[in-house]
């Protein structure tokens, strides 16, 4: 159960960085998914509160709830391939901005070492939703369930 801990964890430091600066991730976005620039900015926001919101939904619904570990797992494999779409064009002098002002790291190392990350991420987070499930289906003695969701 508690393997959604970590994950949910840097979802929630990585959306409060991106919270407090979006400049870093907005331009990742406006790279990556060709987004206009204001937008790419309240994007970043917005996606900085979604990943609060998600982290803070596992670390709160540790075991109870799936759901919050598979959006989790979604957004992993998002940032995963977005990512992986940056390394593949060869920007070297570009960053995810993952962590905002807090971790800024530039170049193709960087953003290789963040995509293998994030993978590990959604593995820990595979594991966690694996084992809420397992555990609702254990409390109503049924199939899997969503534990109430």
């Amino acid at each position: 159960m508690f393997a959604g801990v970590i994950p949910a964890f840097v979802l929630v430091l990585a959306g409060l960085a991106k919270l407090h600066d979006p400049f870093l991730a907005g331009r990742f976005l406006h790279c990556t998914l060709n987004l206009p620039v204001s937008i790419a900015f309240y994007a970043a926001r917005g996606l900085g509160a979604c990943e609060v919101a998600v982290g803070l939904g596992v670390l709160l619904k540790m075991g109870r709830w799936s759901w919050p570990g598979l959006v989790g797992l979604g957004l992993y494999a998002a940032f995963s391939g977005l990512l992986i779409r940056l390394l593949l064009t060869e920007r070297s002098a570009w960053t995810c901005g993952c962590f905002g002002d807090l971790f800024s790291g530039v170049g193709q190392r960087h953003l290789a070492l963040q995509c293998v990350f994030d993978l590990v991420m959604a593995g820990l987070l595979a594991v966690h939703v694996v084992l809420s499930r397992k555990a609702a289906a254990a409390r109503v003695g049924g199939p899997l369930t969503d534990g109430g969701s």
